[in-house]
């Protein structure tokens, strides 16, 4: 499963590959995003997936309780777009396009750890210092480091989001 956070200003991006699509590895991806940026956005929007948006009562979605425990110890918000409107979040949504054209193409992995070491290694070098046309041909980075001063500093210790077994 891919994991993928874009900034709202500086459009700076963060991915991740994960084994499954769950409340454990949707936190795992914020924490490595949220260290890669060191800081945290006041707010944060989703997808109505399911580690996130349990189900929506009316116009009232309603989230999942470990997740929003998540939230509260980064102290960010939660904004679950609508059903059915992909055009909520375009930024993130058009970051996929970019990583599939930019990085993806002509390329082969040995394991999961080529492929993360590769990732970081394009987002630093290629995708965060690649000039934006809409944004006078500034990087990303030089938007960020705009935007830096806006994100929540990081808590001392990251969230545990280990998973725990019973066996009985």
């Amino acid at each position: 499963q891919a994991f993928g956070y874009a900034l709202r200003y500086s459009f700076r991006k963060h991915f991740g590959f994960h084994d499954r699509s769950d409340v454990h590895e949707l936190m795992a991806g914020h924490v490595n995003t949220f260290e890669r940026f060191k800081g945290v956005p006041f707010r944060c929007k989703y997808d109505n997936q399911k580690p996130v948006v349990l189900r929506w009562e009316g116009n009232q979605p309603i989230y999942n309780l470990r997740f929003i425990d998540f939230a509260t110890y980064y102290e960010f918000s939660p904004l679950a777009c609508r059903p059915r409107h992909p055009n909520d979040k375009p930024r993130v949504e058009r970051s996929f396009y970019e990583l599939t054209l930019s990085f993806f193409r002509g390329r082969s992995f040995r394991d999961l750890e080529d492929l993360e070491a590769q990732l970081t290694h394009w987002m630093d070098t290629i995708a965060d210092v690649r000039p934006l046309k809409r944004m006078r041909r500034r990087t990303r980075l030089e938007l960020f480091a705009e935007e830096v001063p806006l994100l929540r500093p990081l808590p001392h210790h990251p969230y545990d989001t280990a998973r725990v077994l019973y066996k009985l």
